[in-house]
């Protein structure tokens, strides 16, 4: 044990401090030399030891069972300066201490010993040092000192943790919107960073008390998409709500004009979670149909259903905002690999897109769910069982409160008048009766695949296998792309594509005119390269195709796909770029703007 050769008087103090500290296994501490006055001591217990050697201690540490906030005032009212002072003292219910700068902490089990460090720890004459630091508890018993020294002299200590707030208690009463945060204190401001990456996010909180007084027990929540998981937190106590709609972070003591330090968190998201609960979709102001319905992957981006466009994750809503398009078509709800009902892509759950659609409908759009498509298993390809399949549609239809279906049939036993696509006719025909008994409004639509020359002998049959069956087809879209030969003007052909098949429609809707046939048409080049070599749908093309069908009242226009509208790499087709040199969004603009 060191002692002080020469008769002196050190005093060493415990106060309050502002450092958050919690949720890691060990907690950092520093010193902060300074000549200032020693600020008024806060009320509550106080530290007594023996006046022996000329040293004396007092104080109050706060929290609760999950972390406590203190700060040691070292201070010399000798004339020699100071680098043997030592506080010691046994610990329960916390894991760690360490200390930084101006002072080391070692521990044999549970007692510590906190001392000056070789460099930063000398206390010269009449000067004073304080060392803040934070207490990581358990959670399960009570933060205690026990058996403390100074410098050898025994002292009782009482840390004031009966007295102590639940720190729990303070929650906002409604769940925030995703991205949202709240603070429990008018004097705290919160500046939140968020970092988002495929499958989660890394949010950094910088909490800084503006106010007169300290703030106690603190609270910041954070708002999050369900399914959203805490992975590695930072700083503090970090929790997630029962209804899983909330991250929250819980702090100790946060003094005037001071920031709580290092605070954060990762996230994982997980949609397919099963314990994520059902968020309830809004349905649409004014349901019709569009005259512009872009096409848009929910898989691809982030993994939450934004786009992303040069690296940044763009909203649906926000897209369509950009480029003035009505609807979005969301592609495409398919069998799940294991299950066989309705997923995003095959393998994502219904609760996927609930957060962009009713975003996507408070900013006035709607959109287009589309089942079916080229890859995946179509759910009239998993059960032909009529019943079934009209059954798994309405369920869709009712938890997405859609007004609007398309059916992309292209592919094997999904092209053609096949006994897939006959019995998906006869589902969809019991889906448009019930949707009539319950005065919901609802549209179907059929994509089909295309030639110069009019719909395919395949895109014939998927459209005989629908109105067979009695069902009321709204709008015929046809793809106008790989159509095959290289080098072919493709906005010629798609006009050429759209005379065919108008005379087409004329066979199945023979008491309609030219202009209400042209009306019930839509068309969806796919923009750029296109998966035929060398054929490409340029920016020129995409002029030619709006005005054409501006000019004679085609009824939508879309385009494969939203994702799709940058460069990326030049020259090849793919799933996130046109492949083509052009800015981000000027297909959409071109196709989209004005068209109302």
């Amino acid at each position: 044990m060191t002692t002080i050769k020469k008769p002196s008087r050190l005093i060493i103090g415990l106060c309050t401090a502002g450092l958050l500290t919690a949720g890691a296994v060990s907690t950092a501490l520093a010193t902060s030399p300074t000549d200032a006055p020693a600020p008024p001591r806060p009320q509550g217990t106080t530290l007594k030891a023996t006046a022996a050697a000329g040293i004396e201690a007092g104080g109050k540490l706060t929290g609760s069972a999950w972390y406590k906030n203190g700060q040691f005032d070292v201070t010399n009212h000798t004339d020699k300066p100071v680098s043997d002072w030592k506080i010691e003292f046994d610990l329960d219910g916390a894991s760690a201490v360490q200390m930084n700068y101006g002072a080391t902490a070692s521990h044999t089990g549970k007692h510590w010993v906190i001392s000056a460090a070789k460099e930063g720890g000398t206390v010269q004459p009449g000067q004073k040092v304080s060392i803040t630091f934070g207490i990581n508890g358990d959670g399960k018993s009570d933060i205690s000192f026990t058996n403390t020294t100074v410098n050898g002299q025994a002292f009782t200590f009482d840390d004031g943790a009966s007295t102590a707030q639940d720190d729990r208690k303070a929650l906002p009463k409604d769940p925030l919107e995703s991205g949202k945060y709240w603070v429990s204190d008018s004097s705290l401001t919160a500046d939140v960073q968020v970092n988002s990456y495929s499958g989660g996010s890394t949010v950094n909180v910088k909490l800084h008390n503006g106010g007169s007084k300290t703030v106690k027990n603190w609270t910041v929540a954070y708002g999050v998409d369900p399914g959203t998981k805490v992975d590695g937190p930072w700083g503090a106590d970090v929790t997630v709500s029962k209804d899983q709609k909330m991250i929250i972070i819980h702090g100790g003591s946060l003094q005037p004009d001071t920031d709580a330090g290092s605070i954060g968190f990762s996230t994982k998201y997980d949609p397919n979670d099963p314990s994520v609960p059902e968020t309830p979709v809004a349905p649409a102001k004014n349901p019709h149909l569009a005259k512009s319905a872009p096409y848009v992957d929910p898989t691809l981006g982030l993994g939450d259903g934004t786009i992303s466009l040069n690296g940044k994750a763009v909203t649906i809503a926000d897209y369509l905002k950009q480029t003035g398009a009505e609807d979005a078509t969301l592609a495409f709800l398919q069998a799940d690999s294991k299950t066989g009902k309705p997923s995003w892509a095959g393998n994502s759950t219904h609760n996927y897109l609930a957060k962009q659609i009713n975003e996507i409908r408070t900013a006035g759009h709607d959109v287009v769910v589309s089942f079916g498509g080229q890859a995946g298993t179509t759910l009239w390809s998993k059960s032909q069982d009529v019943d079934e399949l009209a059954k798994q549609y309405e369920e869709v239809i009712t938890r997405y409160n859609l007004t609007k279906i398309d059916f992309d049939m292209e592919g094997g036993p999904n092209e053609g008048n096949t006994p897939n696509n006959k019995a998906n006719g006869k589902a969809l025909a019991k889906v448009q009766a019930w949707a009539k008994q319950n005065n919901r409004p609802l549209w179907i639509s059929a994509t089909l695949p295309v030639l110069p020359t009019g719909l395919t002998a395949d895109g014939k049959g998927s459209l005989k296998s629908m109105t067979d069956a009695g069902v009321e087809v709204s709008r015929v879209n046809i793809m106008q792309m790989d159509y095959g030969p290289s080098g072919i003007d493709m906005g010629k052909a798609g006009i050429d594509a759209g005379v065919s098949l108008k005379g087409q429609l004329k066979e199945f809707f023979p008491g309609k005119s030219d202009q209400q046939l042209y009306g019930m048409m839509g068309f969806t080049p796919m923009i750029g390269h296109n998966d035929v070599a060398g054929e490409v749908f340029t920016l020129d093309n995409a002029k030619t195709l709006r005005k054409w069908a501006d000019e004679n009242g085609v009824g939508m226009v879309s385009m494969w796909a939203a994702g799709r509208d940058q460069t990326g790499r030049t020259g090849q087709a793919g799933p996130d770029q046109s492949g083509i040199q052009q800015s981000p969004l000027d297909f959409s603009k071109i196709l989209f703007n004005g068209r109302k």
